[in-house]
């Protein structure tokens, strides 16, 4: 058995490996981007037209297993997807993304999300009387 040694302790790898494999998401991003986008009955081209990401993007994504797309475009397509705002909150941390309590592009997105603002352009519309980054950039 292989073994680590940090500070005064030794950890076994075996146990560092056991816990990976139990917590790891088999979900990866374009795995539940197609999965909600099939649950909703929504074509490829609507989805990706409605969240304003062009056809070569959405065929990346969907093309590699582990892409890691930018928070803005998970944003951009979790609102496409008009997710309530938990499962938003899941979507966003399948590609490694949180909203931030501290940040106002991030509080301006949970507003739009908790009180059903999906459309890109009027989140767009708030997010610019702001003077923040808008979607998808």
């Amino acid at each position: 058995m292989f073994y680590i040694s940090l500070s005064d302790k030794l950890i076994p790898m075996e146990a560092v490996d056991k816990y990976v494999l139990n917590n790891r998401k088999i979900e990866t991003f374009p795995v539940l981007l197609d999965r909600l986008r099939k649950e909703k009955d929504i074509k490829p081209q609507e989805l990706y037209k409605k969240a304003f990401i062009d056809r070569k993007l959405y065929s990346q994504i969907m093309g590699k297993r582990h892409y890691q797309p930018s928070k803005k475009t998970t944003i951009a397509f979790g609102l496409a997807l008009e997710l309530p705002y938990e499962n938003f909150k899941v979507f966003l941390q399948s590609a490694g993304f949180s909203l931030n309590h501290n940040d106002e592009f991030d509080l301006v997105i949970k507003y739009c999300v908790q009180k059903g603002i999906y459309e890109l352009l009027e989140v767009n519309e708030i997010l610019e009387t702001r003077n923040l980054p808008l979607l998808p950039s």
